[in-house]
């Protein structure tokens, strides 16, 4: 059995790698929208990893001076992404042993992402997993966005557990802070796009979801 009750996953680059699909819809509605994205060196539009499309989309159109409505672009943008993610996206290498170890060792699981639920349902029911998790927590659930803690809050209320019996594992910073200021322990695993950022608040920094560290912190390995 796990040392811990409840393992809750960001969904978003720790489960899978969805960045450079979100970074394609992006781009898209910048075209569409006459407009040209900065891209960083892995050559990604510079939106905010971590946080909810529409803080991302008025950060947006603050710095690049889009004239359309914030709700416009963030349904724009949902829709390319949507027709993406279903063709495309894949589970991060390493996360299915991960998650297939943690049920056999009666951990409860549950997924707290800042994305819509309709992007949660994509990806659970494209990986039949929607019965192995034990809670469901999306942006729609949401008033805040991450670093602050409401996500994970919210989450173990919907388990009725304590935030000490639960760790987090995420990829950015941002969700290191969001799963520390919940009173949880943290296991960040980075992505190419988030391996430079500030993880010192984290309680394991891995190096992959294959990473044995992870499996000695969770007591299953």
């Amino acid at each position: 059995m796990s040392k811990f009750r409840v393992v809750i996953f960001d969904m978003d680059g720790l489960m899978i790698d969805s960045e450079p699909v979100h970074s394609k819809a992006f781009e898209r509605v910048f075209e569409e929208c006459d407009k040209i994205p900065n891209l960083d060196t892995e050559g990604m539009v510079d939106y905010v990893i971590g946080i909810r499309d529409k803080d991302n989309w008025q950060l947006l159109k603050d710095r690049y001076g889009f004239v359309e409505d914030v709700d416009y672009l963030v349904e724009r943008r949902r829709k390319i992404y949507l027709e993406l993610l279903e063709k495309s996206i894949q589970l991060r290498e390493g996360f299915r042993e991960l998650f297939d170890t943690l049920k056999k060792n009666d951990t409860r699981l549950a997924i707290a992402s800042a994305s819509p639920m309709e992007q949660v349902n994509i990806i659970v029911d494209k990986f039949g997993m929607r019965d192995d998790f034990d809670a469901l927590v999306s942006a729609d659930d949401l008033k805040e966005s991450k670093p602050n803690p409401e996500v994970y809050l919210v989450t173990a209320k919907k388990l009725a557990v304590s935030p000490e019996n639960c760790v987090v594992m995420e990829d950015t910073q941002t969700g290191v802070e969001s799963g520390r200021n919940a009173g949880m322990r943290v296991i960040v695993v980075p992505s190419q796009y988030t391996k430079d950022q500030d993880f010192s608040k984290a309680d394991l920094v891995a190096n992959s979801l294959e990473d044995k560290k992870i499996y000695s912190f969770l007591g299953i390995g």
